[in-house]
């Protein structure tokens, strides 16, 4: 195999933009997040029968748009540990706002700074940032993404720093879960034995990521694919020493504006949550070293009242993870007890 590892430098000038957003409808925003949502299932499906399959796990557009009734009721965890590693480089947050519930982990690499400022700014901006184009999630998550990305990278301390994002949004009155992506950190929601993805997976074996690095490499098309099925690992494909393709930071690796390589452009998928959910939210050190069938199990079983914690320790302790495992875990119900106030009080 050729593809082992890539160092090539275009050298500090670097564009700052390496993708255009466009702006999009809100119906073409919708379809846009349909359409991720239904890649990452049919991308895990043929993994493994613990992901739900695209018949159980794709909501139609009818349902998504309903206000519910029932007030959602989240209980969240949260667990961090360093593992082996010498260093903690991820970071975390949980926020509920006016319009619902918020919450990220950030995985950074080669060093821990840009993914605490991430996740700092994220929570403390996206508030603004959604009233900015009124309510609109999905342009809030891409926006704001790539505004911390252009701050990131004018700090040239920061020139080798990145990080990984997972951030999703629970809506408090359609109970929608709008998630944003970039490469590995994952979420998912666990219901009735099922995992459900919320994130298509983004190193180099993906498609258009992979076809990026072979233009910048001067490969033929479908090299990096061809080696992958001959048994390649995805993950040991590295750019700069870098094995994901997109990210926040990362100055010195992210290519020219006229031929980008690793992006921070998010995969935004929309799913909509349901009493009895588990949603987890993780980064690669959880699944890189845990397969999830036994996520399935840890969440499903309950070990104890912390599934994140729960998970954490099993990464580490019963797996022997070599990396920062970060977990996050809402438990999801709903709150009846206004209605049945309303029922008990007409009775008397």
């Amino acid at each position: 195999m050729h593809i082992v590892q890539y160092h090539l430098n275009f050298g500090i000038k670097v564009a700052e933009q390496s993708y255009r957003m466009s702006p999009l409808s809100t119906e073409a925003a919708m379809e846009k997040m349909l359409h991720n949502g239904e890649k990452a299932i049919l991308e895990h499906e043929k993994i493994s029968s613990v992901f739900a399959s695209a018949a159980e796990a794709i909501p139609s557009k009818k349902y998504l748009e309903r206000e519910e009734k029932d007030r959602l009721n989240l209980k969240v965890f949260s667990a961090s540990i360093i593992g082996c590693r010498p260093r903690m480089e991820d970071a975390h947050f949980i926020q509920q706002i006016e319009q619902g519930a918020l919450m990220g982990v950030f995985d950074g690499h080669g060093g821990a700074e840009v993914a605490d400022y991430a996740s700092q700014e994220f929570r403390s901006r996206f508030s603004a940032t959604l009233k900015e184009f009124n309510g609109d999630v999905f342009r809030a998550f891409e926006v704001l993404i790539h505004r911390i990305h252009l701050e990131v990278v004018k700090k040239p301390e920061w020139n080798l720093i990145g990080t990984t994002a997972v951030i999703s949004f629970i809506d408090k009155k359609t109970h929608q879960i709008i998630t944003a992506s970039l490469a590995d950190s994952e979420a998912n929601l666990y219901r009735s034995g099922k995992s459900i993805p919320l994130t298509p997976v983004r190193c180099w074996s993906s498609k258009k990521d992979s076809q990026r690095l072979e233009k910048a490499l001067g490969l033929k098309r479908g090299e990096i694919a061809k080696d992958i099925q001959a048994g390649f690992n995805p993950k040991s494909i590295r750019w700069n020493g870098v094995n994901i393709s997109r990210a926040i930071g990362n100055h010195t690796r992210t290519g020219t504006k006229e031929m980008p390589c690793m992006i921070h452009k998010p995969k935004i998928t929309i799913n909509k949550v349901k009493e009895g959910d588990i949603l987890v939210l993780a980064c690669d050190g959880l699944k890189d070293f845990v397969p999830e069938n036994e996520i399935v199990k840890i969440v499903e079983n309950g070990l104890s009242f912390n599934p994140a914690e729960d998970l954490v320790n099993y990464a580490v302790n019963e797996k022997k993870g070599k990396d920062n495992v970060t977990v996050i875990a809402a438990k999801i119900s709903y709150d009846r007890m206004g209605e049945e106030s309303k029922r008990k009080k007409h009775k008397a």
